[in-house]
């Protein structure tokens, strides 16, 4: 009788689209479907399929179109969870643990996708418990006494997308990763939690081209209000920074990224993106076909251009790197000017011999400069704002995010993973070594006297230990666990287990 009731109910949404089969859905990134084409094309000696994710189905080399004319699946899981945390999550840690708390099962999920090999629509709601409260207890479980508790910033994917195996638009919400860095990436990275975006993509077996345009929360804090006036009261800001009026709160992130295949073994990628704030697009900022530094507003905008490769040196190792520009002062500028600011990352990938099981090791490194995505004003800074609205905390909340590597900048890292995978179950563990300045983040007239004087810094180092498992018992029960031990001025423990019933 169930079932019934939920086919009653959406098959107005999917009449329209009965045609042959799900090539256009999307898997989310950090999911099983990505290791395994990689550790395909890996071992064969090719250079993983183009670098810019999630991408469809329908573009990976392993999809077979079913013979159904249309599919409907319906969304439906419970996640008990239980955890344990030794102490209170420090303040700019906090846009890491809510990325990473946002890979837990939420605690229901309820959705749909429906549509055909052309055409797709997913919808679903993650009700989790509030992000907040979740982290600055000790000992919990993941249900909430009263339902005040409940995380109200839901869905964090959901889209519509529309194309074929060449040419797809999408229109949606969902994290992404242009890059080779299999723990973060330079310019776009899955460090965010999410981003609503207009995507389209076209590729063919040597070229793949993306676009993408996402608008981005543009709330300023009250302090933040205070510094950029005084910044401007006392003309601390550079020759051509004009008034920005605060009422015109917005923010919009654009972007190209073009892949070229040049071998099977070789994949070379080029990136720009562009940041517009305190004004609402021109026409020239948004068309696929423009090059983003040559339509640089003062002011209003900031530009990032990037460079990348993966080469598998032969079957079952390949080595990987990325280099961006975010800003150069040439000879002629004045101290005031934004510094060079630059980031690179680089890793090595070895597949471990086998016959049992698919094991990859995995070494990375990335490194970024004092000013990279940083500007006076938030609204041009490569950084993505979350207004989490809480109602364990007195006021709502915000968690900035980098859009690229997700310390920031004047940072680096250095991680070693192993990842083991079978066919039921999977098990990851690994080791990450942290160097940060918690001061790095600034905006109006401290960033601008940085600038200028180049005050000595003080870092903090961290390290990581970390383990995580998936354990499938049948097709709807599965087991997770996770542990984490954070070595810094302050040791934090966190331990999970979780048992997910899914339809």
């Amino acid at each position: 009788m169930g079932k019934i009731i939920v086919y009653l109910i959406f098959i107005p949404l999917f009449i329209p689209v009965m045609l042959s089969s799900q090539g256009m859905e999307r898997e989310p990134l950090g999911s099983r479907f990505y290791f395994e084409e990689d550790y395909r094309s890996l071992s064969r000696g090719d250079a993983p399929d183009f670098l810019s994710r999630p991408y469809s189905r329908s573009k990976s080399d392993s999809y077979r179109p079913p013979e159904k004319a249309y599919f409907f699946h319906p969304d439906l899981s419970f996640s008990l969870r239980t955890n344990c945390l030794t102490a209170e999550i420090p303040e700019d840690q906090e846009s890491y643990w809510y990325n990473d708390w946002l890979f837990n099962h939420p605690l229901i999920m309820v959705g749909f996708q429906t549509g055909s090999e052309n055409f797709i629509v997913d919808s679903r709601f993650d009700i989790r418990q509030d992000f907040f409260n979740d982290f600055r207890t000790d000992t919990y479980i993941n249900i909430p006494p009263t339902f005040q508790d409940y995380d109200y910033n839901f869905p964090t994917r959901g889209y519509i997308a529309w194309g074929n195996k060449s040419l797809q638009l999408f229109a949606g919400r969902d994290k992404i990763s242009w890059g080779p860095g299999q723990r973060s990436n330079l310019m776009l990275s899955s460090a965010v939690p999410y981003f609503d975006q207009i995507n389209l993509s076209y590729q063919n077996p040597v070229f793949k081209g993306t676009f993408v345009f996402i608008p981005l929360e543009s709330y300023l804090k009250k302090w933040e209000k205070r510094v950029i006036a005084e910044a401007l009261e006392n003309d601390l800001t550079p020759e051509g920074h004009f008034d920005k009026e605060m009422d015109q709160q917005s923010k919009f992130l654009t972007g190209h990224r073009y892949e070229f295949r040049l071998a099977d073994s070789l994949i070379l990628g080029f990136t720009d993106i562009l940041v517009v704030g305190g004004r609402f697009p021109n026409f020239e900022d948004i068309p696929p076909t423009m090059f983003y530094h040559n339509v640089y507003g003062e002011n209003y905008s900031n530009v990032m251009i990037g460079f990348d490769a993966w080469w598998t040196i032969l079957p079952g190792l390949g080595i990987y790197g990325e280099f961006m520009i975010d800003d150069i002062r040439n000879t002629f500028e004045d101290s005031y000017t934004v510094p060079t600011s630059l980031g690179g990352l680089g890793g090595v990938q070895y597949q471990l011999p086998s016959k049992e099981a698919s094991i990859v090791s995995n070494m990375e490194f990335g490194i970024t400069g004092p000013y990279t995505y940083e500007r006076w004003h938030p609204y041009t800074s490569f950084y993505s704002r979350r207004k989490l609205y809480s109602t364990s905390l007195e006021s709502n909340e915000y968690i900035d995010t980098p859009t690229g590597m997700f310390l920031g900048s004047d940072a680096l890292y250095l991680t070693f993973r192993m990842d083991y995978y079978r066919e039921k179950w999977n098990l990851s563990g690994g080791w990450e070594f942290w160097k940060t300045n918690p001061e790095s983040h600034l905006v109006g007239v401290e960033i601008i006297e940085n600038y200028k004087d180049e005050p000595e810094r003080e870092y903090e180092y961290t390290n990581i230990l970390f383990c995580k498992g998936t354990f499938i018992l049948n097709d709807h029960l599965s087991l997770d666990y996770r542990e984490t031990l954070l070595l810094a001025e302050e040791t934090i423990y966190y331990l999970s287990f979780a048992v997910t019933v899914a339809y």
